[in-house]
């Protein structure tokens, strides 16, 4: 079974929801979404939550999501949940160098785009997206109870390419038997977007692939008037399963966002699905679009609603 914790917009506000799938091709919306509100006046989520990463662990789902507050700010809340569809939040994720973290710096907060795994014994691994001087670079953090985190605050991933000179977003994280770490992330140059590839064996020090970008367009590739930016596609999230590569992404075409798919043999040439996967609506909380996506694969067992829900 595969669940996808995903953004949903009305056009007012951004919420997560769940859609449920037996094969990872064919999708459907739960019936009770969303399942993640923002908070409450003056909360530090109070605007937006979104980019939910989500792992089961100890009979028990872990989230990490994004969360803004009514100043602009962002920062990584984390919340569990028993079931993976009612989740109690336990407010926003501290990290070891709480200058920074507490606005020394002048501007807006900007800590987005969380992606966690675990390895070793309970050794949380968390690569996020922080901005500095209006450029995105990602960072590392760790932790052993995925609440308090270690950072130096120094980026593993830097723009260093035409196609992703203006900022880097959206990382995700695979570890694989061999110990090597490997990563999907998702570049910009200013006006289009698109997910490149980069290795590990340390999650600290990365070689890009000389093939970057993976995926590098949307297809109509029109202008949006979301962002007023002609856009590509974004923010992967990448599964391996019976030697396939799985890729969920965002597409970037006209008023909606949308969910698509695509599959390799390698992780870096992909065949992409022609439809959306995942799509606006019907009902209000999403109308406007959908984006996003992480997913996990569960154990049935670990997971279950009622019918008609």
């Amino acid at each position: 079974m595969y669940l996808m914790y995903y953004a949903g917009h009305s056009g007012k506000r951004e919420l997560i929801g769940l859609a449920i799938s037996k094969d990872g091709k064919r999708w459907f919306k739960y019936p009770k979404n969303p399942i993640l509100h923002t908070g409450g006046h003056n909360s530090w989520d109070e605007k937006q939550v979104s980019n939910p990463c989500v792992l089961f662990k100890n009979d028990k789902f872990h989230m990490w999501y994004q969360g803004k507050d009514r100043h602009g700010s962002c920062r990584i809340g984390y919340a569990t949940s028993k079931d993976g569809i009612e989740w109690e939040k336990h407010g926003y994720v501290s990290f070891e160098d709480r200058t920074r973290e507490n606005g020394s710096r002048k501007g807006r907060l900007s800590f987005q785009h969380p992606h966690v795994i675990i390895t070793g014994k309970n050794l949380f691994h968390m690569w996020f997206t922080k901005t500095d001087s209006g450029v995105g670079k990602i960072y590392h953090a760790i932790s052993h109870d995925g609440l308090k985190w270690r950072t130096d605050y120094r980026p593993v991933l830097n723009t260093d390419s035409e196609w992703e000179k203006s900022a880097l977003y959206y990382p995700c994280v695979l570890y694989d038997r061999k110990g090597i770490f490997h990563m999907w992330y998702t570049g910009v140059n200013g006006k289009r977007w698109g997910i490149g590839y980069a290795k590990s064996q340390d999650g600290i020090h990365w070689l890009k692939s000389s093939c970057n970008p993976l995926l590098h367009k949307s297809e109509g590739y029109i202008l949006t008037k979301i962002f007023n930016w002609e856009r590509g596609v974004s923010n992967a999230s990448v599964l391996y399963i019976n030697k396939v590569y799985y890729m969920w992404y965002q597409n970037h075409l006209g008023k909606k966002l949308s969910i698509k798919l695509a599959i390799s043999e390698d992780g870096i040439v992909w065949e992409k699905y022609k439809a959306p996967i995942l799509t606006a609506g019907p009902k209000e909380w999403d109308s406007f679009f959908v984006a996003d996506p992480f997913v996990i694969r569960i154990d049935p067992n670990n997971f279950s609603y009622e019918e008609g829900e």
